[in-house]
C-alpha cells in the first residue's frame, strides 16, 4: 500500500519529516542523476533534485519547497486548524484565536448519554464563526442503529458540516469482521441524514492493528481522522487522512487544562 502524505508547510534542507518523505517521492527522475532516497531527510542530493526541478519549471531556483514548488509537483494541500473537545475541556471561547477554524465537539455515546456540554460548545462554537463536527463514542455494547439514533437525535438539524464514528475502544470483545460490520451500519443509518463526504472516522493505527482491521476497506469510503502525535498518520486499509490529531497535551491560553489539536485539509 502506497501512503498518501501532504505537503502542507515550507520544507528546506535539514528538516526531516514524512513532507520530506512525499516532496522526494515526487520529484521527477530527471532531477537527480541517482535513485532519490524517499528517507524524509531533506539533505544535499534532495536539495539538489528540488533546485533541479525548479530551474526545468522556472521557478525560482532556492531548493525550498514551498507552496508554489509544492504546488508544481501536485503535492501540496491547505490545511485548516482546529481543536476536539468534551465536557472534560474546558475552552476560553472569547479568546480563541482567528487561526482556528473548527472544532470537533462530543455528541453522545452508547444509546443514551449525551455529553453534557455538547449544546453549549456547539452554540459557543457557532458564535464565534467556528465549523463544528460531532462525534460519537462507542463500546460496540447496543445495536448500530439505536446508537446511531441517539447521535442523530442531537446533531439532526444542527449547522454541522461533520460528523464523526469514535472507532477506539478495544475491549469489546467482537471480532474484526463484527466490528467492521459494526461500523458500516452505524454509518450507514447516518447517510440518511448527512453525505457521504461529511461523515469521518476517527482512529488511530494502533488501534485498528489490535482490533484486526488493517483490511476492512468497507471503511474507507469514509474519512478518516486520524490520531498520530508523533508524525503524519498512516492508518490501513487508508492510504491518506482528511483530519489529523497531532497533539493532546498542547496547554493554549485559550484552554484551562489541555487540548487535542488538529489538521484538516481542505
Amino acid at each position: 500500500m502506497t501512503s498518501h502524505y501532504f505537503v502542507y508547510e515550507t520544507q528546506k534542507k535539514g528538516m526531516r519529516s514524512l513532507q520530506v518523505t512525499q516532496i522526494q517521492r515526487s520529484l521527477p527522475i530527471w532531477t537527480s542523476r541517482e535513485v532519490l532516497v524517499a528517507d524524509g531527510i531533506f539533505g544535499t542530493k534532495t536539495e539538489i533534485a528540488v533546485k533541479e526541478f525548479q530551474d526545468g519549471m522556472g521557478l525560482s531556483k532556492d531548493g525550498v519547497v514551498g507552496h508554489t514548488t509544492a504546488q508544481a509537483l501536485g503535492i501540496w494541500t491547505e490545511v485548516e486548524r482546529g481543536f476536539d473537545i468534551s465536557h472534560w475541556n474546558t475552552i476560553y471561547w472569547d479568546k480563541v484565536p482567528d487561526a482556528i477554524s473548527f472544532v470537533n465537539i462530543k455528541s453522545t455515546e452508547g444509546i443514551s448519554y449525551i455529553d453534557t456540554d455538547f449544546t453549549t460548545s456547539y452554540q459557543s462554537a457557532k458564535d464565534i464563526g467556528l465549523d463544528v463536527g460531532a462525534y460519537h463514542f462507542t463500546k460496540f455494547q447496543s445495536p448500530p442503529i439505536m446508537e446511531a439514533a441517539n447521535f442523530l437525535s442531537q446533531v439532526v438539524g444542527l449547522d454541522i458540516s461533520k460528523v464523526y464514528l469514535d472507532l477506539e475502544f478495544r475491549s469489546s470483545g467482537l471480532s474484526a469482521l463484527e466490528i467492521e460490520i459494526w461500523a458500516t451500519q452505524f454509518m450507514q443509518t447516518l447517510t440518511a441524514f448527512f453525505p457521504t463526504n461529511s461523515l469521518g472516522i476517527y482512529t488511530s493505527r494502533n488501534v485498528l492493528y489490535e482490533l484486526g482491521l488493517q483490511k476492512a476497506t468497507s471503511l474507507t469510503k469514509y474519512q478518516l481522522w486520524a490520531a498520530d502525535w508523533a508524525k503524519q498518520p498512516l492508518v490501513a486499509p487508508w492510504t491518506t487522512w482528511n483530519t489529523w490529531q497531532y497533539t493532546s497535551t498542547e496547554s493554549p491560553e485559550w484552554v484551562n487544562g489541555t487540548v487535542d489539536l488538529n489538521l484538516r485539509v481542505f
